[in-house]
């Protein structure tokens, strides 16, 4: 062939070959690019994921806690705690995974407050439940704002998962394009295969040298490739489709045991044995986990690979799956390694990491041990540093108190050292010099210790050097003991004698001087002897023996005692009881120890501790009354569940004679209603008994003080009971003082108090029985008896007729009925007035007398004319009033509307707080009955809206509520209401309000 149609041959080649790397240049990143775009979009799909499990966490926490306000049943909380404690990590695992959109992280992060928000408010309503608020936890959620919150919840999440969706839409999009052009590379490479083919053909005959040396190219690639693969360090194994062994190369071979031929067709995990090395579980197939997820994939930590001898690898690896030219996968490939050796050296740094903690640990602790030494040590010590002014670097809290706080000041200069005859030794002689410059040891030299404006120390003195690890003298260790402290000590030795001598002649204390192991007393002091009742002539007669002494019950502790004086020379202090010589018994603690080198002598003290034993016997009684209260409580919950069913049944039963044909009598409709009016105030009784039962135990009744006027208060209790007496037929005998008296007090609490002691002696005199009540000047007070001639009150309960929950009829009959409660209320609320209230009886069936005294006042200037004025305003016109009625309870208000208008008044009725407003002008109502837990709108928010509005500003708004306490009430008149009325409202007391006058015009009609 000719040079040029070989350059021509070749130039196609060239051509030809150019295009095949080109394509397979492009096919490769074309690849690349599709296996990125097809990651993206799995990222997405855990993204929309994570933002659906969220949102699915959120709403478990919602109806959990809904479930448990609901149903009040505990298991409601586990999927609301769960889905809170999850929530946290899902919010991380979300914002990880948007780490790279930073739109999406601001929009994330929008969310998270609402998601706070939302837990806060679950939480809060939980705690409300939990703490025994329900209707406030109820009040909470028919607000709404949890509906707009979660509102606002699911909208942040539609717009993340939204824009996550289309950003997976644009990522498919791409991968589409990015397919396409691949397949376009695969059809052109195709094309110029053929061409390659055509080309080659043309040029078989011209070019089989060429071809061979190629084939011999190949075949020595080939064998590079199986030599390489031999004598790689590392392990590999290549397996089929189907996770089975094809191949293994030589490091494989060794580290399993299996030879490749072995292996072949075999499942990896019977040729690749690994476990967990912690949990010695099998570990996760690697291989199978890269044919599975089409990706490269490596083992957890820890892992050991088995060899087949029995020998253990901890290795480190990683499979990736091996596709065919059609994107399908053929196969995979593991390659792994030893890593035992770095294995064993994490092994030897934790080891050293942690030996260097303890040796640390053990610095600190003699460091500890030091400082203890030196602040405890009854010797100076002290450690100087090196010249020329020999530091002191430290000192023990006994040289600091001697010659002050010298640290870091030069050691010559914080003390002088003097010669035991007084005078200034020369420089040569001072310890520290001798030590520093000459490295001798100085030992118990006697020194004085001269200190400014104290007086001298005689000291022993020892100071040695310190050296280094080259032996040079680098400071000083001084050790001072003070001479002084000792010729202290003998003093102080010399006076305890003296002090012992004053205590055993003072007999503050019983001493026993000297008895023997048969506890005969030889020798003891006069507080022994008089805490016996004996005399010296008894001791000298032997008639005081501690073994007879002692009763029968204790002599085992005695046993005790004497075997331990006999074994150790002592016992520990215990106690016991003594006869006294009159046969009385005493409380003591004793002790005893044996004289030094005597084996039949011993001492001893005894304490009197009867005051002791006293004391403890009135805590035990204390104890008893304890458990005696919270038995009260027990039988108060049975006494409360019994009377709230006692006025229910024969309510429940007119019902049920209401949905007769007997309804239709008004004779017996004229029966039947005053009882179901008996009944039901009866109910309100013990509603309002069991409220101020809980005041009274929280300490939060309160009383207004204004100057009243008692005999009204007395008029009004008396009124309020004479049902009650009337029912038994009593005979009501009543005394008032002429004169108008006056306290300092709250007239309606007064009237509750009063009333509280009326109704107590109504239940307790029996049928036909008579009650007397005297309201009289007595002194500087104010006295209101109330005497009745019924059942009279115990010795025994007469003490505690006032404590809660106290009642003298506790038979299961309870034909007197009540909760207990109402003297204690009486009690604190006397006690509120300044006042004091007593109670006297002869016995049982000898009646009883209760006095109420209060300070008297002075009586203030045009009270009659006031009165009458205010009971004059106290009557309305009676005048026609259009009336509107806000309730949410239908029942409640129903039946409110139908009382109105049989009164007479034009009533509208709401049963939410959103149409209040505009009902209203179209309504024009003189009065507005308000509710205040109202759902969609609260009647605190309706009250200040309608204050608001200028065309209803002379509405007269009044709240009819639950809520009773002493702030709501505050709340209500703080936002606009007239007045306050707590449920169940007392029909009469409604229409005195609806008519005592009204702001507007009556309506006429």
């Amino acid at each position: 062939m000719s040079l040029i149609k070989r350059m021509l041959w070749a130039i196609a080649l060239a051509l030809v070959a150019g295009m095949l790397v080109v394509n397979g240049v492009l096919s490769y990143r074309n690849t690349a690019a599709l296996a990125a775009s097809a990651a993206a979009s799995a990222h997405s799909r855990d993204v929309l994921n994570a933002i659906d499990d969220l949102q699915l966490l959120v709403t478990d926490a919602e109806t959990g806690q809904r479930g448990y306000l609901l149903a009040h049943d505990a298991s409601y909380l586990a999927p609301y705690e769960s889905a809170v404690r999850r929530a946290t990590t899902r919010i991380a695992e979300i914002d990880k995974l948007i780490a790279d959109n930073h739109a999406q992280l601001e929009r994330l992060a929008a969310l998270e407050p609402l998601l706070a928000q939302k837990f806060e408010e679950l939480r809060h309503t939980l705690d409300l439940e939990q703490s025994g608020h329900r209707q406030e936890a109820l009040a909470l959620l028919s607000t709404g704002q949890g509906m707009q919150l979660m509102r606002d919840i699911r909208s942040g999440f539609d717009t993340l998962r939204q824009t996550e969706y289309a950003l997976q839409l644009q990522r498919d999009a791409a991968a589409a394009d990015i397919y396409a052009l691949s397949q376009f590379n695969r059809i052109l490479g195709m094309l110029v295969g053929l061409g390659l083919v055509v080309l080659t053909l043309l040029l078989l005959r011209s070019d089989l040298r060429a071809r061979a040396r190629a084939a011999a190219e190949i075949h020595a690639q080939r064998e590079w490739f199986s030599t390489t693969l031999r004598s790689i360090g590392d392990a590999v194994i290549v397996t089929d489709p189907d996770g089975r062994v094809q191949l293994l190369n030589p490091v494989a071979e060794q580290m399993t045991g299996w030879s490749s031929a072995e292996a072949a067709g075999r499942a990896l995990l019977e040729v690749f044995d690994i476990v967990n090395e912690g949990t010695r579980q099998p570990a996760e197939n690697p291989v199978a986990r890269a044919l599975r997820e089409g990706r490269i994939v490596g083992l957890a930590n820890h892992t050991v690979l088995r060899s087949r001898s029995g020998r253990e690898y901890v290795i480190e690896d990683s499979a990736a799956p091996s596709y065919d030219a059609g994107g399908k996968i053929q196969g995979a490939v593991m390659v792994f390694h030893d890593s035992s050796a770095r294995r064993e050296t994490e092994i030897a740094l934790s080891m050293a990491s942690a030996e260097i903690a303890r040796r640390a640990n053990a610095s600190l602790a003699a460091e500890q041990t030091l400082t203890t030494i030196l602040e405890n040590a009854p010797i100076g010590i002290c450690m100087t540093g090196p010249g020329p002014d020999y530091p002191i670097v430290v000192i023990s809290r006994q040289m600091r108190e001697w010659i002050g706080a010298a640290e870091n000041m030069p050691a010559l200069a914080a003390y002088r050292k003097l010669m035991p005859d007084g005078r200034e030794p020369p420089p040569e002689l001072v310890p520290l010099n001798r030590v520093m410059k000459r490295g001798e040891t100085v030992r118990d030299e006697p020194w004085l210790i001269e200190r400014n404006g104290r007086a001298p120390l005689i000291v022993i003195v020892n100071v040695a050097p310190v050296r280094d690890s080259e032996g040079t003298i680098v400071g000083a260790i001084h050790s001072w003991v003070d001479l002084t402290e000792r010729q202290r000590l003998d003093h102080e030795l010399r006076v305890t004698q003296s002090r012992l001598r004053v205590l055993v002649e003072a007999n503050v204390i019983g001493l026993i001087l000297s008895f023997d192991r048969d506890g005969r007393v030889r020798q003891a002091n006069s507080a022994f002897l008089d805490m016996l009742g004996f005399g010296e002539h008894d001791v000298a007669a032997g008639a005081v023996n501690l073994v007879t002494q002692t009763p029968a019950e204790f002599r085992a502790a005695d046993q005790r005692a004497f075997h331990a004086l006999t074994e150790a020379g002592f016992c520990t202090p215990y106690e016991k009881e003594l006869l006294r010589k009159d046969g009385t018994r005493i409380s003591v603690v004793v002790g005893y120890t044996r004289v030094a080198d005597a084996a039949d002598e011993f001492v001893g003290f005894a304490l009197d501790i009867s005051a002791r034993k006293h004391l403890e016997r009135q805590l035990r009684e204390q104890a008893e009354e304890l458990l005696g209260a919270d038995r009260r409580k027990d039988e108060f919950l049975a006494m409360l569940a019994h009377e709230l069913r006692n006025p229910l049944a024969p309510l429940r039963n007119a019902l049920h004679l209401l949905d007769t044909s007997r309804a239709r009598d008004p004779a017996f409709l004229a029966g039947l209603v005053p009882s179901m009016r008996r009944q039901i105030d009866q109910l309100v009784r013990l509603v309002d008994d069991l409220l101020d039962a809980a005041r009274i135990s929280q300490g939060k009744i309160s009383i207004e003080h204004a100057l009243i006027e008692v005999a009204p208060s007395l008029h009004a209790a008396i009124e309020s009971v004479q049902p009650l007496i009337q029912s038994r037929g009593h005979r009501l005998e009543l005394a008032v003082e002429a004169q108008p008296l006056y306290v300092d007090g709250d007239a309606a609490r007064l009237t509750q108090m009063i009333a509280n002691i009326l109704h107590n002696a109504a239940k307790y005199t029996p049928n036909g029985g008579c009650i007397g009540v005297r309201l009289a000047r007595d002194g500087d007070a104010v006295s209101v008896r109330v005497r009745d001639n019924g059942q009279g009150i115990s010795a025994e309960l007469l003490p505690r007729i006032f404590d809660p929950f106290i009642q003298d009829d506790q038979s299961l009959a309870r034909s007197a009925g009540g909760l207990g409660v109402g003297l204690a209320l009486v009690r604190r609320l006397t006690e509120l007035h300044g006042g004091t209230v007593t109670a006297r009886s002869a016995g049982a069936n000898q009646g009883s007398e209760f006095e109420l005294r209060l300070p008297l006042q002075p009586a203030p200037h045009g009270t009659a004319s006031g009165a009458a004025n205010a009971r004059r305003s106290a009557h309305g016109n009676g005048a026609v009033q259009r009336v509107l009625v806000v309730d949410d309870n239908t029942d409640l208000a129903a039946s409110t509307a139908a009382l109105l208008d049989l009164w007479g008044h034009q009533v509208s009725v709401l049963h939410n707080g959103r149409h209040v407003i505009d009902t209203a002008l179209q309504f024009r109502p003189a009065i507005v009955l308000l509710d205040i837990g109202l759902p969609g709108m609260d009647g605190f928010e309706v009250a200040r809206q309608i204050r608001a509005t200028p065309a209803l500003a002379g509405v007269r708004l009044i709240a009819i509520t639950g809520y009773g306490q002493a702030h709501d009430v505050a709340r209500a008149h703080q936002v606009g209401f007239d007045a306050h009325l707590v449920k169940p409202v007392q029909p009469d007391v409604l229409r005195e309000i609806i008519e005592a006058g009204d702001v507007t015009p009556p309506v006429e009609v």
